[in-house]
């Protein structure tokens, strides 16, 4: 972790590296004054967006002009969302009820008044997860029956779900991750990196989980990326002072986009490795929600408008993995002004995967990965601990095959 000064929030910093973005935000001013806090996009391209309590308005023309679409609960809402079919939900009004409209706002119904819903979210398979007062539940039809989970433990507002593409979900609530890789049938909570809190959670199209957290004084925020589900945990090169994440998003492999109370918005093109400021034309710093258009445009929330890149925020992603293979582990050595290594390696098919480390004896002295992976490129990190100085081998195992390299640790 990075040494932390106390300073005010008005000074607040980003630590990225400055760098020319290569897509600018347009503004897009909404009809009625107030925060955007909620916008969310239809298959076909239509944005809604949520005024605080002015309501809900749409546009079809990318923010050039909008139309009122919430005539009858004009109220601050909790989440604002779409399923794979364009219906939208306005999920916790002033009375945290669910509505639901099947022609993009003309009409709304009130489906449920009995749960307290806080946010919603569709899997690529169209089924909805939804946090409420007692926990998650889930429905495949639209919401006309609802279904639930065995998490059963009573959320809140500031609860988040985000579900990956392999349907892995995971809920973040009050500094606490769970997930599930059995659709909710099971669920276990993951350890946030060390001495940090939750913040936010995102994850990118080939399964990575990222989480912004915060440190244990609340000062400092930081973006780390997990390959694993949640199990291990790699630190990117990115963090504030002072001003939190609002949300993480990402719909090209490798590529994330972060946005901030404060500090306008960051994005990594290297699986959160590094970072780099992505505010050019942004007016407005304060930013509450993001979204992406069907052609990979960002849209980001703010105070009485809406911002839109000019072009997709997405990467030509390298290469897939043809083999096997097993990179020298980053810095080496490692123990003294480095206290942990990174180890890189790629999949060419998804399987069982095992890395550990042995000493030159053979013994076993720290298993990194031991779990089953989606093909790509993964990373995992060595802490040396306590271990001596010397010469370590570490170890990759997969599709029937082993490779070995050496590593470094002094003192």
């Amino acid at each position: 972790m990075k040494p932390i000064t106390y300073i005010l929030l008005a000074f607040a910093t980003l630590a990225v590296r400055p760098c020319s973005a290569q897509s600018t935000w347009t503004r897009h001013f909404l009809p009625q004054s107030g925060p955007v806090e909620h916008v969310t996009v239809t298959p076909d391209g239509d944005i809604f967006a949520a005024v605080g309590d002015r309501g809900i308005f749409r546009s079809s023309d990318d923010g050039q002009t909008w139309v009122k679409r919430s005539f009858g609960f004009d109220v601050m809402l909790l989440d604002l969302g779409t399923d794979k079919d364009g219906v939208l939900f306005a999920v916790g009004d002033g009375a945290y009820r669910l509505w639901r409209s099947s022609d993009k706002g003309e009409h709304w119904e009130m489906i449920n008044d009995e749960i307290a819903f806080y946010e919603m979210e569709a899997d690529q398979w169209n089924r909805l997860y939804f946090l409420t007062n007692i926990g998650v539940i889930w429905s495949e039809d639209s919401a006309n029956t609802m279904n639930q989970t065995s998490h059963t433990v009573g959320l809140n507002g500031s609860a988040r779900v985000k579900v990956s593409n392999d349907g892995v979900v995971y809920v973040e609530n009050t500094n606490e991750v769970f997930s599930s890789t059995d659709r909710g049938v099971s669920w276990q909570t993951l350890q946030p990196p060390g001495g940090t809190h939750y913040v936010s959670i995102g994850v990118d199209p080939t399964g990575n989980l990222y989480a912004g957290t915060r440190s244990a004084d609340l000062r400092t925020h930081y973006i780390h990326r997990s390959s694993d589900r949640g199990n291990t945990w790699v630190e990117g090169d990115w963090w504030l002072y002072f001003d939190a994440l609002t949300r993480l998003g990402s719909i090209s492999p490798g590529l994330i986009v972060a946005t901030t109370g404060g500090s306008g918005v960051v994005r990594s093109s290297d699986y959160g490795m590094t970072w780099h400021g992505f505010s050019d034309g942004l007016d407005s710093r304060r930013l509450y929600d993001l979204e992406f258009m069907p052609d990979g445009r960002a849209v980001v929330a703010s105070n009485n408008s809406i911002f839109i890149t000019a072009h997709p925020v997405i990467t030509t992603p390298a290469p897939a993995p043809t083999s096997l293979s097993l990179a020298q582990s980053y810095p080496n050595p490692v123990g003294l002004q480095a206290q942990s290594a990174v180890i890189e390696y790629a999949l060419p098919r998804g399987g069982y995967v095992s890395l550990s480390v042995y000493d030159l004896s053979g013994w076993l002295v720290q298993t990194l990965v031991d779990t089953h992976q989606s093909p790509g490129r993964h990373s995992a990190v060595f802490n040396p601990g306590d271990l001596p100085a010397g010469l370590y081998i570490y170890r990759l195992s997969a599709e029937g095959q082993t490779i070995t390299k050496k590593l470094s640790v002094v003192r």
